[in-house]
């Protein structure tokens, strides 16, 4: 992912509730973004319950089929990492909150609407754009 590093965190996301074994490469630029997405990824997926591990600046997920959920997790401030825990969170068993999704605001002010649109589920405080 060298020259398009900003895919990282839904497809790392996304492996984590495939079947399959995952590693994604060139990540170094990860570490620059809003986050420390490198960390940030592995962080977030963890705590739902995924297996996720740092192996020279690579990603390595085994999928499961879902995630338990059931937790807080930190959304660090991070856009990309919210919308892509957003994005799999019909593959998580319980319900779980992401502390700062207001960030998605940087990239996406409409996310939650169309999110809402497409069928997702959520509870929030944070209005869209249109509210």
């Amino acid at each position: 992912l060298t020259q398009n590093p900003d895919l990282a965190p839904i497809l790392a996301a996304v492996a984590s509730v495939s079947s399959c074994r995952v590693i994604l490469t060139g990540l170094e630029k990860l570490e620059y973004k809003e986050s420390n997405r490198l960390f940030a990824i592995r962080n977030s997926l963890n705590v739902l319950g995924a297996s996720v591990t740092i192996a020279d600046k690579s990603l390595i997920i085994e999928g499961k089929k879902v995630l338990h959920g059931d937790v807080k997790i930190d959304g660090e401030r991070d856009h990309r990492i919210i919308m892509s825990l957003v994005a799999i969170s019909s593959q998580v068993n319980y319900p779980f909150e992401i502390i700062g999704c207001e960030h998605v605001r940087k990239s996406f002010p409409d996310f939650f609407k169309y999110f809402q649109r497409i069928g997702g589920i959520y509870e929030s405080g944070i209005p869209t754009s249109n509210s």
